[in-house]
């Protein structure tokens, strides 16, 4: 007889790649994680994969909001040539789990500048990057 997930709806599991998540649903890998999280900050693109977005510290929480209870996995980055400046760039990525889905955050906790890619379709972050079938 066939056995019956009992687990939970959407599960959260994160990579080798730091700060990228894999997403399961009822057991079985729907999102699987593509790649590090960047951002463009003047003029470059920072990115977590070559360490020129790094990582500053991680962190767990759980709480309630307008869409039910909730497990929230943050990850704060800085530029990595930036880091003793007196008010260095600050970026957070985050994924909170909920019973039935999951929710992705980008905060420029310090603003960002000169963030244009000169490609009127560019995008100035990427962040959660998953593979396609």
């Amino acid at each position: 007889p066939p056995t019956t997930y009992t687990g939970p709806a959407i599960e959260i599991q994160p990579t080798h790649t730091v700060g990228s998540v894999d997403i399961f649903i009822a057991g079985a890998l729907w999102f699987p994680a593509a790649g590090a999280a960047w951002v463009r900050h003047r003029g470059r693109k920072l990115s977590a994969a070559d360490g020129s977005l790094s990582l500053v510290n991680s962190r767990n929480s759980s709480g309630i909001d307008s869409y039910g209870s909730y497990f929230r996995t943050a990850w704060r980055w800085a530029d990595r040539d930036e880091a003793n400046a007196a008010a260095p760039f600050a970026f957070e990525t985050a994924v909170r789990r909920y019973e039935s889905h999951v929710a992705f955050e980008q905060t420029f906790l310090s603003g960002a500048s000169a963030t244009a890619t000169g490609d009127k379709d560019g995008l100035v972050s990427g962040y959660p990057s998953f593979r396609l079938p």
